[in-house]
């Protein structure tokens, strides 16, 4: 059942997302009104990714000096930072009609032998693992999660308000999966995986098919995200957006603001420090993944943000196209 969720909670861990990520591994705090959580060595990012988030600086160079980060990245509709897009579906008729035609293709061949439906934090528990042993092996993601951290993250998701499953099973066995989160009549979807073997099936079209018919046939419901372009962005990124695409998830242009820690950011995020980072990178072809934050450098030296809170901060809905 989705409950209404308070806009302000008394901690991280009060967040009904907080012990979700918690479980993963994450470092969690709050901050703005929204959950932040750790993302590489460098980086913050506010959570669910879209949703929007209006701070002030003062409130994130906090949350820098407590995290030890070097950045802080949100979604906001404040003109500043940088363009980006979320991935949303806003038309309550949502059927065939708004998906591209391979993708329809995709979902009537496997109609056939996929079903799809409501999981259970208990069965994701116990079903689940497979899914994500293959989605982190092909992703090469480095073995971060453990058996007993998926069955910690399946507890915690157990008590969050608004939190559910959508899974889709081939045969009986669980073929792909999305964690998703319902609020203030958006619905969010947070992890989404899928096990390989069941790719001929086109087990994630059809998840996405039903899961999207189903969420906006729920009354109330305004809108359907499935999270934004990323900051930055990495080939996996790409790869999925073109899939919710062709799900018939619009594009809808975004702000990404970008904050640096007060201590550093006057030595890195200077024009000529981010030049000679950006020229580093180039010459180094992709093969130093940590120089892919230039593109964060690059938002936060086009952040503006006001130095404490004004009328309207925190989380905020997008507005309707």
């Amino acid at each position: 059942m989705d409950l209404p969720l308070p806009q302000t909670w008394s901690s991280a861990e009060a967040h009904p997302l907080g012990g979700l990520y918690k479980a993963l591994g994450h470092r969690v705090e709050l901050c703005a009104g929204a959950l932040w959580i750790d993302v590489g060595r460098f980086s913050m990012t506010s959570v669910p990714c879209g949703q929007l988030v209006h701070p002030c600086r003062g409130e994130l160079e906090d949350l820098l000096r407590r995290t030890g980060r070097l950045a802080a990245q949100f979604p906001t509709s404040i003109p500043t930072g940088v363009g980006a897009h979320l991935f949303a579906v806003r038309d309550p008729a949502y059927g065939p009609g708004h998906q591209q035609r391979q993708f329809r293709q995709h979902v009537r061949k496997g109609s056939a032998s996929c079903e799809v439906r409501g999981v259970d934090w208990t069965e994701l528990a116990a079903r689940g693992w497979p899914v994500i042993e293959d989605a982190y092996r092909r992703q090469r993601r480095p073995a971060s999660i453990t058996r007993a951290r998926w069955e910690a993250f399946c507890r915690a998701g157990t008590g969050g308000a608004g939190l559910g499953v959508t899974g889709c099973f081939v045969g009986g066995t669980l073929a792909a999966f999305l964690v998703h989160w319902t609020w203030d009549g958006a619905r969010h979807g947070l992890i989404l995986h899928r096990w390989a073997r069941f790719d001929p099936q086109k087990a994630s079209h059809c998840l996405l098919d039903a899961y999207t018919t189903m969420a906006m046939g729920r009354d109330g419901m305004r809108y359907v995200t499935l999270g934004r372009q990323m900051v930055p962005a990495d080939r996996r990124d790409r790869m999925t957006g073109i899939m919710k695409q062709h799900a018939g998830y619009l594009l809808e242009p975004v702000r990404v603001g970008a904050v640096l820690h007060p201590d550093w950011g006057r030595w890195i995020g200077g024009r000529w420090s981010r030049a000679v980072l950006e020229g580093v990178r180039r010459f180094a072809g992709g093969r130093l993944p940590a120089l892919d934050n230039v593109e964060v450098l690059q938002a936060a030296a086009v952040t503006q943000l006001p130095g404490v809170p004004t009328a309207g901060a925190g989380v905020q809905p997008p507005a309707r196209q």
